[in-house]
C-alpha cells in the first residue's frame, strides 16, 4: 500500500469512507448468503 493511501485512510474522511465501503461490502455478502440459502 502506498504511503499516500495510508495517510488517506488515517484521515477522518478516509476512515468514514472505508467504514461505509466495508459495511456495504458486508451487507452484500450477507444478502448473497441469504439468497443462496433461500434457493436451496
Amino acid at each position: 500500500m502506498l504511503l499516500y493511501e495510508l495517510n488517506f485512510l488515517q484521515s477522518d474522511f478516509g476512515r468514514t469512507w472505508s467504514a461505509q465501503t466495508w459495511s456495504k461490502y458486508r451487507a452484500r455478502q450477507e444478502l448473497e448468503r441469504y439468497l443462496e440459502g433461500e434457493s436451496q
